[in-house]
């Protein structure tokens, strides 16, 4: 046999002992006691677990079994007609290390014919009211049908100049606020479940790679 088959015989050989030795290795995703893999904020679950968020006088929230994504019961939101910035919000612990997540999630679904926009701004320790350079501010459109959201929690940019300004430090935020942009024309019904923050899968490779 020539040097050249010899050597791509041991290098073929190689690569399938190697295939097996990894094969029986249970890389991939870290296991649950190396992170934390995900942490449910607002479930909507109860009536306790409703009132941890904060309602606008203008909207109704009340839970049903309709439409859920996490536990038991969502949230059938209604939003009045012509109402600006009439939402909900979330404070104190439920905004505590977000950092120590990947991404915050939720889910919506739309009953309706057509789309509804969220919008959802955060503030942190250094945010300053009135200045949009210093707050987040995210666009969703909700479509008819089942939606799900994410946000980047270590790539939140404020509103003016993103790319020129800074982000917003997710392990001191203080305000979270939720609704409809613009006012909806007529009353409203979306469904929300599982505020949620949650982490990427990790790959855990052997320590001989």
């Amino acid at each position: 046999m020539s040097r050249t088959r010899s050597e791509a015989a041991r290098v073929f050989g190689l690569t399938v002992a190697l295939g097996a030795w990894l094969a029986g290795i249970p890389f991939g995703l870290a296991s649950a006691g190396e992170e934390k893999a995900g942490k449910v904020l607002c479930g909507f679950n109860s009536e306790d677990e409703k009132n941890l968020l904060q309602w606008g006088d203008t909207v109704k929230a009340e839970l049903v079994t309709d439409h859920v994504t996490e536990g038991e019961k969502a949230a059938k939101i209604s939003f009045s007609a012509g109402k600006q910035f009439a939402g909900l919000g979330m404070c104190g612990d439920l905004l505590a290390r977000w950092g120590d997540y990947d991404y915050f999630a939720f889910d919506v679904f739309n009953p309706n014919e057509g789309s509804s926009d969220i919008f959802i701004r955060m503030d942190d320790e250094q945010s300053k009211p009135g200045d949009y350079s210093t707050q987040y501010g995210g666009m969703f459109r909700a479509f008819p049908g089942a939606n799900h959201f994410e946000i980047k929690t270590k790539r939140m940019p404020n509103q003016v100049q993103p790319w020129l300004q800074r982000k917003l430090d997710p392990n001191k935020l203080k305000v979270f606020a939720l609704w409809l942009s613009p006012a909806p024309e007529k009353d409203t019904v979306l469904y929300f479940d599982n505020f949620s923050l949650w982490n990427n899968p990790r790959v855990v490779l052997p320590n001989a790679m």
